[in-house]
Formats: structure tokens, C-alpha cells, sequence
């Protein structure tokens, strides 16, 4: 698979950030690598990878039945960037986006040594026979159980993560979850009432997406270390 991380300037040892990508929303994609960019300027090591599936056929390629190829994969990317002796093991964050934030969810299920999370534009709902339905507890069950601070990133005209869902969420769960509502569709994109793509504010919204979540992430990292 391919796997890549980009390292601060120095000798470490970093607190780093794993990218769980999306279904067709590949590593190298202006989110992941505005993200990677401001992560590292911020002191963090940033791995990213695209899944098997997907490289195996970027168009057509489909993930297993019950996501447990990618969720092997995942652990196998965060088991390989804690033994990386530049990262702080017990400091590594996972972020992921739309089907990414599937796995990164199951992830943080299994791995109580995962310090944070962040879902980006999570699947919160979908349409099932012709019906809006809130699907946050088929694809995240436990969600809001958790007690580890979260953050959710999503935009203001995201038909799988609606405004409604995203607040059901952050009133019910135990945890304390940063909402972070920017404008924007499923990929973050701004689009003028005539359906034409607005390129600037889009850029400009993906980069402050990705500004959030360094922020968030930082600001974890800084309660950590303050607490030990």
C-alpha cells in the first residue's frame, strides 16, 4: 500500500496524526494535503495512505463487507507509525473523512491508546427508500459513549452529514465534542446559487478546515502533555 509521512524539521520525537482517507478521496487529495502541510508547520508527523481497495481499482474498487480489511489496514499504518522512532507513541491522533471516518471511528474503538479523534464530514445520514435517515449509530455505534475529546468537521449543505445530525450528536454525546461548522458540501466545495463552483472560497474553506483541525489537535496535544 502506499503509505507516506512527513516529518517536522529536527530529530523529534513528534506527536503525529494518521489520515483515514476517503471511499474515492485519495492521500494526496487538497484537504488531506492542506492538512499534512499546517500539521507539520505545527509540529505534528503526518502519515497518510490511500486503502488497498482503492488502489487496486480507483474507480471501481470496493471495500469488504464489514470494513475489516480497512480496519487491519488502518492498524497496521498507526502500528507502523508508532514504532517509527521519531513519533511519540502515546501521541498519535487519527483523523478521517467520510468513509474514512468509518474506520478511524472503529479504530478508536479498539485502541484506547489513541489519544483523539476527528471525523470530517462523518457519514451521519443517507437516503434509504427515498427517505432522509440518521445512520450515525449504524456507522458510528457508540459514538456518543465516548469519552475521549472528538472533534467533527462538516459543511452547512452536507446531504450525508446534515446540520440536525451533527447537533444530535454533539448535545447527546458524553464526550467533548468540538463542532466545527463550516460552509460547503460533502467535499467542503462552496457553490454559487447557479450551481457553479465557487474555486476560491472553496480553497479558502478547505484551508480553514484544515486549520481547525491542527488547532484542535494541538490543543489535545498541549492538555497532555500539561497532565503528565
Amino acid at each position: 500500500m502506499t503509505f507516506v509521512v512527513d516529518f517536522p524539521a529536527g530529530s523529534g520525537s513528534f506527536p503525529a496524526i494518521v489520515i483515514a482517507p476517503g471511499l474515492r478521496y485519495a492521500m494526496h487529495r487538497e484537504l488531506f494535503s492542506l492538512l499534512a502541510d499546517k500539521a507539520v508547520a505545527a509540529g505534528f508527523a503526518v502519515c497518510r495512505f490511500n486503502w488497498c481497495f482503492y488502489e487496486s481499482d480507483p474507480l471501481a474498487g470496493q471495500p469488504s463487507s464489514a470494513l475489516q480489511d480497512e480496519l487491519e489496514q488502518l492498524k497496521e499504518v498507526i502500528g507502523q507509525l508508532r514504532a517509527e522512532s521519531r513519533v511519540l507513541p502515546a501521541q498519535v491522533h487519527v483523523v478521517g473523512k467520510s468513509f474514512g471516518s468509518i474506520v478511524a471511528w472503529q479504530a478508536l474503538r479498539d485502541d484506547a491508546e489513541l489519544k483523539n479523534g476527528v471525523l470530517m464530514t462523518p457519514l451521519f445520514d443517507e437516503m434509504q427508500d427515498g427517505q432522509p435517515c440518521n445512520v450515525t449509530d449504524t456507522y458510528s455505534p457508540g459514538l456518543l459513549a465516548e469519552s475521549r475529546p472528538l472533534q467533527i468537521v462538516c459543511g452547512d449543505n452536507d446531504p450525508h452529514c446534515t446540520v440536525a445530525s451533527v447537533h444530535r450528536v454533539a448535545n447527546h454525546a458524553v464526550a467533548n465534542i468540538t463542532l466545527t461548522l463550516l460552509r460547503g458540501d460533502h467535499l467542503l466545495q462552496i457553490y454559487a446559487p447557479d450551481t457553479q463552483l465557487l474555486a476560491r472560497a472553496s480553497a479558502e474553506n478547505m484551508a480553514l478546515a484544515a486549520d481547525t483541525v491542527v488547532q484542535f489537535l494541538t490543543r489535545q496535544h498541549s492538555i497532555c502533555s500539561t497532565n503528565n
